[in-house]
């Protein structure tokens, strides 16, 4: 009986690691097109540099600075590195359909 309950506990822990990975690629992957496509069209920046890799995506601005945004799966999160603000921890808030900025709940448009 007990290792049932542990079985299904299990099971819904890689369901939702599994959605986790699924939300936060999508996401990511959106984002780097964004960008490159803003990047190759609009932007006049020296240095821009875009990257993605192992689940980390690199955005070089030249002299304004180098973001880094990752999965982090064990917190269920995306976090990224910011030369202005700082670190910043997104969660995927099922009710909004949205990430949410952890830090004062507010939601990513």
């Amino acid at each position: 009986m007990v290792l049932e309950f542990h079985d299904n506990v299990n099971k819904r822990r890689e369901q939702q690691e599994d959605e986790f990975h699924k939300l936060a690629n999508l996401t990511i992957n959106d984002l780097l097109e964004k960008i490159e496509d803003y990047g190759d069209n609009v932007l006049q920046i020296d240095g821009f540099d875009i990257d993605y890799g192992n689940e980390v995506l690199t955005l070089k601005l030249g002299s304004l600075g180098t973001y880094v945004m990752n999965n982090q799966t064990p917190n269920r999160q995306i976090w990224m590195s910011s030369p202005v603000s700082g670190p910043s921890r997104f969660v995927w808030d099922r009710d909004a359909t949205a990430w949410i900025l952890s830090a004062n709940r507010s939601k990513v448009a």
